[in-house]
């Protein structure tokens, strides 16, 4: 099992690694918690700081990290979050 402080940091070292024309964020706001892990959602820190829609980044997957093993997985933009979520689960039982 892996703490939340240790899913932030595995999340922001993906984004750090990801980021190329802007400084990306997470949205600490929005994450949501599950039994098999978190979800994290992101943004440029421009738009993080001013909430100025023009610098936003579209198409931005959350990301979900286990809590068992801190695997990283990028969810999907197509469907509302909890499907990745559900399927997610599902998909380790």
């Amino acid at each position: 099992m892996i703490s939340k402080k240790k899913a932030i940091q595995v999340a922001e070292e993906y984004l750090e690694k990801q980021s190329t024309q802007s400084d990306l964020v997470l949205l600490h706001e929005h994450t949501l918690e599950f039994e098999s892990g978190w979800v994290f959602f992101y943004q440029t820190k421009e738009y993080a700081e001013t909430r100025d829609i023009t610098k936003m980044i579209a198409e931005n997957a959350p990301i979900l990290i286990d809590k068992n093993d801190g695997s990283l997985h990028i969810t999907g933009t197509a469907s509302p979050v909890e499907k990745y979520i559900r399927d997610y689960v599902k998909n380790k039982r």
